[in-house]
């Protein structure tokens, strides 16, 4: 394993700097983070993470930020390129945001995660508009009309299932298939709605959210999918610490549907799943008590 002069030569040769320097340890729960200055007065944020497929991990967060971020709709960080570590695993430089936890901004966090979701669909309902228009057509920025993403994403180190389907409930199905108890509960929950692709962080709680005094909230560590906007909602709520703020004026945008709280249940479960399989069995009990609200929910 290399030191930190050794890492931080390499990173400078790879990121072509002509002047770097480590400043400090900004470490999170699935990689480490660190603080460089480089040339003047920039500096930039690395995620190192010296695991076998850290790679495909750090892939699919920066093809996440570049979607979040063309979708302008709420501030992230640009990713910058990504450093394989000779002695393994990789690296992940971007620009550096010094943020604060967020505390003043939930309500504006929620108003603009709430356009997020909405922003997909925005294009789709332009596009036709202009089908008809030639050439407006052609250059209008067009949505997403199914639900997955382009690359593997993963919640901290675990991949998820994003392979593109036209059927959201495939792809809820795909999650946990041995759980045939609570699968069996799925059409019911998702009947006669009209769920829409919509652009999702995807592992979004108040540690991966900051906000700073000129650009207000921020986002970050994102495992962006096209999918139910609810399920952005889940970990917040599986693990609070958004303002109730936040939450009202998210659902002043987009109004809760009818099953809202079972389907809530369900996507509590995936996340919850998540965090088992990254941080260790302390989440069983969690995840069984809530398969058996689910279960007798239903049952009877």
């Amino acid at each position: 394993m290399e030191n930190e002069e050794e890492l931080t030569d390499l990173l400078k040769e790879k990121l072509d700097l002509s002047s770097m320097t480590f400043i400090e340890d900004r470490n999170g729960l699935i990689s480490e983070g660190k603080v460089y200055q480089t040339v003047g007065v920039n500096r930039i944020f690395v995620k190192v993470n010296r695991k076998q497929g850290a790679r495909l991990m750090f892939e699919g967060e920066v093809t996440s930020l570049k979607a979040l971020k063309n979708a302008d709709q709420v501030r992230v960080p640009d990713p910058i390129k990504i450093v394989d570590i000779p002695t393994g695993g990789a690296a992940l430089a971007m620009e550096f945001i010094d943020l604060t936890e967020i505390s003043s901004q939930h309500e504006v966090l929620g108003h603009k995660l709430a356009r997020l979701h909405l922003h997909n669909d925005i294009l789709r309902r332009r596009s036709l508009a202009k089908e008809r228009t030639i050439g407006d057509y052609e250059r209008s920025p067009r949505g997403v009309d199914k639900f997955g993403f382009d690359v593997t994403t993963c919640v901290g180190f675990i991949p998820q299932p994003v392979t593109w389907s036209e059927d959201w409930t495939e792809i809820a199905r795909q999650v946990r298939e041995l759980w045939t108890d609570i699968l069996r509960f799925l059409p019911g929950l998702f009947r006669d709605l009209d769920i829409k692709p919509s652009l999702l962080h995807g592992d979004l709680h108040r540690y991966n959210a900051g906000e700073t005094t000129l650009d207000g909230p921020v986002i970050f560590d994102p495992a962006a999918f096209y999918g139910h906007s609810e399920c952005d909602l889940a970990v917040g709520l599986a693990y609070p610490g958004f303002s109730n703020k936040f939450y009202e004026e998210y659902f002043r945008q987009i109004p809760k549907t009818p099953g809202f709280d079972e389907r809530l249940d369900l996507y509590k479960l995936n996340q919850i799943f998540n965090y088992w399989n990254n941080f260790g069995p302390k989440q069983s009990q969690r995840a069984i008590d809530l398969m058996r609200k689910i279960i007798a929910a239903h049952s009877g």
